[in-house]
């Protein structure tokens, strides 16, 4: 979790993954009673990182390493230049916006991110048995 954010020898664990596991919650996303999607998230954090829109598909979001890391698309949006999107702001709209796996895809691939992301995705099927 996070390139310089230390790692735990003894442990065998991210630093900062520790600190943050004690906020990590389960979260359903509900709408007029009925789930729509679930996540895991952070307390207080509004976007997503991974998250589940169950019969249809899965997103994960996960860091990419890049030298300007992110900081010129996080300054640029800092002087008001707002034609990128937050990664995890972009996953939240997809959720609750796109109502299959090609629609998903589809706002992914046609929006710009603010920061290098990786995200693995995954179409899901209901299979009764």
């Amino acid at each position: 979790f996070g390139l310089f954010l230390g790692w735990d020898n003894g442990n065998d664990t991210w630093l900062m993954s520790e600190k943050l596991r004690k906020i990590v919650r389960n979260v359903d996303y509900q709408q007029n009673g009925k789930s729509v999607y679930q996540s895991v998230s952070f307390l207080g954090y509004v976007g997503l990182l991974t998250a589940v829109k169950p019969d249809t598909f899965t997103v994960t979001v996960n860091e990419r390493f890049n030298k300007e890391g992110g900081f010129i698309g996080i300054y640029r949006w800092l002087i008001g230049d707002r034609n990128e999107k937050w990664m995890g702001f972009l996953t939240r709209d997809i959720m609750d916006q796109a109502g299959s796996y090609s629609e998903a895809k589809d706002m992914l691939m046609n929006d710009k991110l603010l920061a290098p992301a990786t995200t693995s995705w995954l179409e899901t099927h209901l299979v009764r048995v």
